[in-house]
């Protein structure tokens, strides 16, 4: 238990809540985490004092300018990321060329509506199914799509238009190629040592008490009386009062904790559907590794997809001097096949598909992680940019963050959490108490 009172209590150390909270520095700020880690979705793990893998967020390409200028102002090592191995036309195996010629062309219309700058929530691009706008196309064509669809947010008869221009241009901040967009002149980045390195950075600098570990059970009061923060820790019960209170965990996380929110605040947190991701990364050393190799216990799903992107990328670190992490994911619909197995299982099936594709470093294998995001990434559905206004708009004294409130990634976390934390700042100074 605690009997202090906080300026702000955050509930959530991921992206938003940490740049929230860095933001909020000069305050008497506490942030509340249920995991053991920080960091939420940019979860990575260090091995020795050159390897690392990330299990969520891969990397930050160039145009993320503002995750990438928290990190700067926290002293994070970005290093020069490669992703050119999924740039072009990635088309696989048995395409004809009637195939690859519809995709281009589907590309080409894709790049005209980029050039007509709308409303995002015009029922044009908000209320239209990507399946609904491709229409009739070959079987080759729209299998292309779905996989394209799929890694991305969610399967085409779910994701709207909308989602679909944000997601398939240069950059994904803006879904127009008529807005200007700035990149980052250093190109895409990863930090060295691991992207979890930002959120523990920042949080670092906003000097706020950060409780791990524990789960905010709910949320009572109001911006006159204050608010109560109940939660459970491994070492009990944990209450903390604060003047004002920022979530920034997913919306199903954020229905529990909030009991009695307006029916207006319900129907937009509800509308909000998630998919799911596991990170299995591949941790490899170096070509002078002499430890024991990794070797899987268990057997696994033949027929089943274990790396979508085909181990296309991987840390940038020379490969036989110092090792390498591979990135090894699986989205939404291909997760759900393998949601429910149990960690050797997926480890079985991760070894087994990237054995196969590198024979030569099957006794270099030093790991196989297994972490499952089940509201991994806030679906571009239907509606939801019409519903963006009352995901953003705070209830009381009870400001939301969280990408599902801006772009779906981890400079729209960001942004998030700079726009509750300037939110509260407000409040706190119209209500003379800062």
């Amino acid at each position: 238990m605690t009997d202090e009172t906080y300026d702000v209590v955050i509930i959530g150390a991921g992206v938003a809540g940490a740049a929230a909270a860095y933001e909020l520095r000069d305050l008497n700020v506490a942030v509340v985490e249920r995991e053991s880690f920080l960091g939420g979705r940019t979860y990575s793990e260090q091995f020795g004092e050159v390897l690392w893998a990330n299990y969520g967020a891969g990397y930050f390409s160039s145009d993320k300018g503002t995750i990438l200028s928290l990190g700067d102002k926290v002293d994070v090592p970005f290093i020069p990321f490669d992703d050119t191995a999924l740039a072009g036309d990635f088309v696989p195996e048995g395409y004809d060329k009637q195939d690859i010629a519809e995709i281009r062309q589907v590309k080409r219309r894709l790049a005209k509506e980029q050039s007509n700058l709308r409303d995002p929530a015009s029922p044009e691009l908000d209320q239209v199914t990507f399946e609904a706008w491709l229409g009739p196309v070959r079987p080759n064509v729209r299998q292309y799509f779905q996989y394209w669809c799929s890694i991305m947010s969610c399967p085409m008869e779910e994701l709207s238009l909308y989602g679909t221009l944000l997601m398939s241009g240069s950059n994904r901040t803006t879904a127009f190629s008529d807005e200007p967009v700035t990149y980052d002149p250093r190109g895409n980045l990863v930090v060295k040592g691991g992207n979890g390195l930002i959120a523990q950075h920042l949080l670092q600098a906003s000097k706020a008490d950060v409780f791990t570990n524990t789960q905010v059970q709910s949320v009572t009061g109001t911006p006159i009386d204050g608010y109560l923060i109940e939660a459970e820790a491994e070492t009990g019960p944990v209450a903390l009062r604060a003047q004002r209170v920022i979530v920034t965990t997913p919306t199903p996380i954020v229905l529990d904790i909030l009991k009695d929110l307006p029916d207006w605040k319900t129907a937009a947190l509800s509308s909000i559907e998630y998919g799911r991701i596991i990170g299995m990364p591949v941790v490899v050393g170096s070509a002078t590794f002499n430890g024991t190799p990794f070797r899987p216990t268990a057997d696994y799903r033949p027929d089943a997809v274990y790396c979508e992107t085909e181990f296309m990328l991987r840390s940038p670190t020379d490969l036989d001097k110092d090792g390498a992490y591979f990135v090894s994911q699986v989205h939404d619909q291909s997760s759900r096949v393998l949601w429910d197995d149990d960690d050797a299982t997926l480890r079985a099936g991760v070894h087994a598909a990237f054995t196969a594709k590198f024979p030569e470093l099957s006794d270099r294998i030093m790991h196989i992680g297994v972490h499952r995001w089940p509201y991994a990434v806030a679906k571009y559905t239907r509606g939801r940019m019409a519903a963006t206004p009352d995901l953003c708009r705070p209830v009381g004294g009870i400001s939301f963050a969280g990408d599902y409130t801006d772009v779906t990634h981890t400079d729209g976390a960001a942004k998030s959490g700079l726009r509750a934390a300037n939110e509260v700042r407000a409040a706190l100074k119209e209500a003379s108490m800062i």
